[in-house]
């Protein structure tokens, strides 16, 4: 069953997307793996936490 999409045009699948999730990370900024590993955790918990 397909859903009506109403009266907006259809979505061009074709057209590149990209998203942002804040400010990119640098990985030279970390002098140990661990913390970085870390940093990107707490990151992806925070996007999780948003709903």
């Amino acid at each position: 069953m397909r859903r009506t999409r109403g009266t907006g045009p259809a979505f061009d699948r074709r057209q590149q997307v990209t998203i942002h999730f804040g400010a990119p990370i640098d990985p030279a900024d970390f002098d140990d793996p661990d913390k970085l590993l870390d940093q990107l955790r707490q990151r992806i918990e925070d996007l999780r936490a948003v709903e």
